[in-house]
């Protein structure tokens, strides 16, 4: 059955107010849920099609999130002491605070990065009070209004990092070696603008790991050098095909890192077919 053979066939048991494995009539309430469940459903699986929408890949990583927390179908020597996903909004606070630095619009002058007052919420990433990423939502609302309380996992305690960056409406994903002191880039469509547009990743994230205490627990001496970006082999990207589809290559790349089912190669999934199955997995977080 299709997606909306799926869909649909959940909103006519919710205008018949009965679930066919039943065999019975049940509460009117209940078969308002399933046509709000069969209406989500169909919204998701538009917004997974809408390209670089904010809307689906949170969720997403959620969903990643929890399956590398469960260690089931993982990639060898993949685990939650080897990587740590965080969620898109990490960036968004890295680039404004950049933005306040380097004003548009003024004479270019020198930023002294060392006075740089590291904002509250990047110290608490580091220390793992964030993303809260869920428990399974209780709701379908809660993918609206947000994840129930559950914190991340402090940065001390892995060295890979993995972030969803929106470089200048086109997501691409930054995996930060901190231990390397690089960042290995994952982009759908490559550009030789790319490094300088992550200028605010590699020159704030050393401040960052400074002051959330990840070199003072680890025994390192502090350095805040840039941290350098580095792309993947020509080889191994999964090249978009439009010029709409980043967000859904974003989360590609995640799965492809840490899902032992995930081809390996530069061969990937349809792309098509791929939206659906984010929000379907995204859809089965619901109760």
């Amino acid at each position: 059955m299709g997606i909306d053979g799926f869909a649909h066939r959940w909103e006519s048991m919710a205008c018949a107010n009965r679930y066919p494995s039943m065999g019975f009539w049940i509460l009117p309430i209940f078969g308002f849920s399933l046509s709000f469940r069969a209406r989500t459903l169909r919204g998701l699986i538009a917004r997974a099609s809408n390209g670089p929408e904010i809307a689906h890949i949170n969720p997403y990583l959620a969903v990643l999130w929890r399956r590398l927390e469960s260690g089931v179908r993982l990639r060898p020597g993949v685990s939650l002491e080897t990587l740590n996903i965080q969620d898109s909004s990490f960036y968004g606070h890295l680039v404004k605070a950049w933005n306040t630095l380097h004003p548009p619009d003024v004479e270019c002058a020198p930023v002294d990065y060392a006075q740089w007052d590291v904002p509250t919420i990047l110290i608490e990433y580091v220390e793992g009070f964030l993303p809260r990423w869920g428990q399974p939502w209780t709701t379908v609302s809660n993918y609206v209004e947000g994840f129930l309380p559950r914190w991340g996992q402090p940065w001390t305690t892995v060295s890979n990092v993995v972030l969803v960056c929106n470089v200048e409406q086109h997501w691409v994903v930054c995996l930060l070696r901190i231990d390397a002191w690089e960042i290995t880039l994952f982009d759908s469509l490559p550009s030789p603008d790319r490094v300088r547009q992550l200028e605010p990743l590699s020159r704030f994230i050393p401040y960052v790991i400074a002051k959330g205490g990840y070199l003072n627990a680890k025994s390192v001496a502090p350095r805040f050098d840039l941290m350098p970006v580095v792309s993947i082999p020509t080889d191994d990207e999964l090249v978009q095909g439009d010029v709409h589809s980043c967000g859904v290559f974003a989360c590609m790349y995640i799965e492809r890192m840490i899902a032992c089912d995930f081809p390996q190669s530069s061969s990937m999934p349809d792309v098509e077919e791929y939206r659906r199955k984010i929000a379907l997995e995204i859809f089965a977080h619901t109760d």
